[in-house]
């Protein structure tokens, strides 16, 4: 079972943060994500910015289903993603299913 498999379960205020170890673990199931010890980051690049909001509307779905939110920053060109979970201070699993949901449909 990969963790694009799972699906995102509530994380209670301060509960289910995940250690440096647990989240480097986790890297190797995501695509060229950068890993930083609070939060989890993609940039894609594309031609126009047709693709770049059809990769947006592709994210949001995600999102919505999984009621985990990145936040979006993206433009002619390009999408850039953060990940991380406030309620936790960091990274939660739930980071890492999202992530890994987005590399599936990108």
């Amino acid at each position: 079972m990969t963790i694009a498999s799972e699906q995102c379960k509530p994380c209670r205020k301060g509960e289910g943060k995940l250690t440096s170890n647990e989240a480097m673990m986790l890297m190797g199931e995501l695509e060229d994500w950068t890993f930083y010890p609070d939060r989890i980051e993609k940039r894609w690049e594309f031609k126009n910015f047709t693709r770049a909001l059809g990769l947006v509307a592709k994210v949001a779905a995600i999102a919505h289903e999984q009621d985990h939110h990145p936040e979006i920053r993206f433009g002619w060109g390009y999408v850039e993603l953060v990940l991380n979970t406030h309620s936790v201070g960091g990274l939660s699993r739930n980071d890492f299913i999202v992530a890994a949901k987005i590399d599936a449909v990108a």
